[in-house]
């Protein structure tokens, strides 16, 4: 029998929060009875939203530690299917997050892998939207935090036709929950540092999204 293979992680913000994971051979009943009886697990099923035959959808309770979840299901891959299991990233998607103004989160898309993070993040700013990208060959905390503001000043550049460009001075989220945003911002041709800031509520990229609109939302042209 082939090694089950996990090659990607999905972890959604709504409660309740779900993994997805692509395996091969075929989801068993057997193997989907034994994930549903795992801590954290409220639910395991067949997922096929995508096309992809053998993808598992597991619905977690909230609150739950996604990486320990993770780590269960892979044990209990292995002990049912044999051979072994690899992990090829994790992608976490974040959906819509409105700030205190103009400027709001409608996706934010987080893959995370050994070799790096990429971030893709759409904006909208009015009644217009914006996709910004930003890739770093590192996946480390401070690496994830930076992407996430590097696509959201790359849209927030499309969205207002270059009026306002900025550069990322910091983006980390602290020993004591908060992430924190610093910027350097060119508004129509005046330079202005900027910063934000919001506790982790329940998702780290989620208070890096929230700090990043605090920071941004003073400076939008009109």
């Amino acid at each position: 029998m082939n090694p089950a293979l996990v090659d990607a992680l999905r972890v959604t913000t709504e409660a309740p929060s779900t993994l997805s994971s692509q395996l091969s051979p075929q989801l068993s009943p057997d193997l989907l009875s034994a994930l549903a009886d795992l801590i954290g697990v409220a639910d395991a099923a067949p997922d096929d939203a995508d096309g992809s035959a053998g993808r598992l959808r597991l619905t977690l309770d909230d609150g739950v530690d996604e990486q320990r979840v993770l780590a269960a299901a892979e044990a209990v891959i292995t002990s049912r299917v044999g051979g072994g299991t690899s992990r090829v990233g994790v992608v976490e998607e974040v959906g819509r997050i409105s700030g205190d103004g103009r400027l709001a989160l409608e996706q934010l898309r987080l893959v995370t892998s050994g070799s790096g993070v990429a971030a893709s993040m759409r904006l909208t700013l009015d009644d217009r939207t914006a996709t910004g990208s930003a890739e770093l060959d590192r996946s480390d905390d401070a690496a994830v935090a930076e992407a996430v503001v590097g696509a959201a000043l790359l849209a927030l550049e499309e969205l207002t036709e270059d009026a306002v460009i900025g550069t990322v001075e910091r983006a980390a989220v602290d020993d004591d929950g908060v992430a924190r945003i610093r910027l350097r911002l060119d508004v129509d041709g005046t330079d202005v540092a900027t910063e934000g800031e919001a506790s982790v509520l329940v998702h780290r990229p989620q208070a890096i999204v929230r700090a990043v609109l605090a920071a941004l939302e003073p400076h939008l042209p009109d």
